[in-house]
């Protein structure tokens, strides 16, 4: 059977730590993968939130603060993931967000073709 894959926006895949935070309190989880508009995490253990619920991912690039932060929401869950939807990131972010993007696609068309996507979508929502 063949997968079609409805994805406006190319994932990367990551192994990076990140903190999943609810409200006041924070899981370390792992990152499994990322684009321009989601990110794929490991489940924390006795993580309490429900789909449609807004949380936060820090994601650690280097030991000297230089971190992707992310506003998201819990969109689903299936094997032990969290899938989630970025809603918004700050201007730092989203810059560290897009050049680890463009490192890992190696296609500056590629990724000109994910930010088109972005902007559309941002200035049409």
């Amino acid at each position: 059977m063949v997968t079609i894959e409805r994805r406006d926006f190319t994932r990367i895949p990551v192994d990076r730590l990140a903190s999943l935070c609810l409200g006041s309190s924070c899981w370390s989880t792992e990152v499994l993968d990322l684009s321009l508009k989601g990110a794929l995490v490991r489940k924390p253990e006795e993580w309490p939130a429900r789909i449609g619920e807004l949380c936060s991912l820090v994601v650690a690039l280097d030991d000297i603060g230089d971190d992707i932060k992310l506003h998201c929401t819990l969109v689903g869950t299936s094997d032990g993931r969290l899938h989630l939807l970025v809603n918004e990131m700050d201007l730092d972010s989203a810059s560290r967000l897009r050049r680890l993007v463009e490192l890992n696609l190696g296609s500056p068309e590629l990724l000109e073709r994910n930010l088109g996507k972005l902007i559309d979508n941002q200035l049409h929502h």
